[in-house]
């Protein structure tokens, strides 16, 4: 496929996706989920659709999909504001024109702070209980955790829009200079 997934579909919001994709047939979907290899020329041509490349074959969407599920559990009302405000928080991350890995970055921030509040709603609900100092050590490790992974998340794609190829070599260090001290090294 020539086109390129990330500039084509523009949502991440699964309804809308699904919308854009269109359907597999239900007869090739189970098929194919049972391996079975004489459906792929029908799966080739479905997945030739960028919606429906990136509605089956987008890891981000499917973790947030999963983050979100656990969630929310059976509350559409709650899933599908958390799909849009996601969708939301994503654009606005990756601004206008994104390069692929903005892009990729800014979902992953995404991801964390769905996460994030997923523990944290666990930890308030668990709070409700009479729980034992070490079982709220453990709620606040796993909360804790969750917020660094955010921080470090959300500080990746600044990281990455201010990094300039001069900068990066200087990091590496690839001067001549360099090079001859390593293979004086070896």
């Amino acid at each position: 496929m020539a086109a390129n997934i990330a500039t084509l579909i523009d949502t991440w919001v699964t309804g809308d996706l699904q919308a854009k994709a269109g359907k597999l047939d239900p007869e090739v979907q189970a098929k194919a989920a049972k391996g079975d290899r004489s459906v792929l020329p029908a799966v080739k041509e479905y997945l030739d659709n960028p919606a429906a490349q990136a509605l089956w074959g987008d890891t981000g969407r499917q973790l947030l999909g999963s983050w979100i599920k656990r969630f929310v559990g059976t509350d559409l009302v709650t899933e599908q504001a958390l799909f849009r405000t996601a969708s939301d928080l994503r654009a606005g991350l990756i601004g206008p024109d994104p390069d692929p890995l903005v892009r990729l970055l800014a979902e992953r921030v995404v991801i964390a702070w769905v996460a994030l509040g997923y523990f944290e709603r666990w930890y308030t609900r668990a709070m409700e209980k009479d729980l034992s100092f070490p079982i709220h050590q453990h709620h606040q490790r796993t909360v804790n955790f969750a917020h660094r992974q955010l921080l470090a998340a959300a500080g990746t794609p600044a990281k990455a829009r201010k990094a300039k190829l001069p900068d990066v070599l200087a990091l590496v260090n690839v001067s001549p200079n360099s090079r001859s001290r390593l293979a004086e090294q070896s």
